[in-house]
């Protein structure tokens, strides 16, 4: 789920910032994302979660906690996996919609709420 902070429709698109929080349901891998835009930046506000990053043909795995924060670079591909019951993290990507599902996986269950 997510919480839309209104600031895409203020920026006209320019940039998106949301309040994301892991879905009600349980689940172990969420869909894989990719950054098309400029930027993409993540801080966790509570909770934890497991954090794979591919990028350039590398493969990073990270357990991320409260006021942990990672950028993500440009074509760069990730999934959020093992996230706690309370994990809520603040998105920031410039522009707004540059962070999409991959090609053939789900819409991520990540949300705002």
């Amino acid at each position: 789920m997510s919480r839309d902070t209104g600031i895409a429709e203020a920026t006209d698109g320019l940039a998106d910032v949301q309040v994301l929080t892991r879905a009600q349901r349980p689940v172990e891998e969420l869909s894989e994302m990719v950054h098309l835009g400029e930027f993409a930046m993540y801080v966790v506000l509570t909770g934890s979660a497991r954090l794979t990053i591919n990028h350039d043909g590398d493969q990073r795995m990270e357990l991320i906690g409260a006021r942990d924060a990672v950028a993500m670079p440009p074509g760069s591909h990730w999934s959020w996996g093992h996230c706690s019951h309370d994990l809520a993290v603040l998105q920031v990507v410039l522009p707004s919609g540059c962070v999409v599902p991959v090609a053939g996986t789900e819409p991520n269950k990540i949300a705002a709420r």
